[in-house]
């Protein structure tokens, strides 16, 4: 088991999208580049259609992740 040393999450709702935005430390788990998968790239690409915007990273252990999706 891995533990994590601190993780934010926050949910915003605006008059037209909703942001979600993540951030916790990956500790020894991960470095540099994310494993592999294309769940995030098929979310990124829904959401871009509809005019939002998905990105995900992992840098120095840090998993940042935040994405914008219009209620329109």
């Amino acid at each position: 088991p891995y533990t994590t040393l601190f993780r934010s999450v926050s949910v915003l709702v605006k008059t037209h999208s909703l942001e979600i935005t993540e951030v916790n430390d990956m500790g020894a788990r991960h470095s540099g580049g994310l494993p592999g998968g294309h769940g995030l790239r098929q979310f990124a690409a829904e959401i871009e259609h509809i005019g939002g915007s998905l990105s995900a990273d992992c840098e120095n252990g840090i998993w940042m992740f935040h994405a914008r999706i219009p209620f329109d």
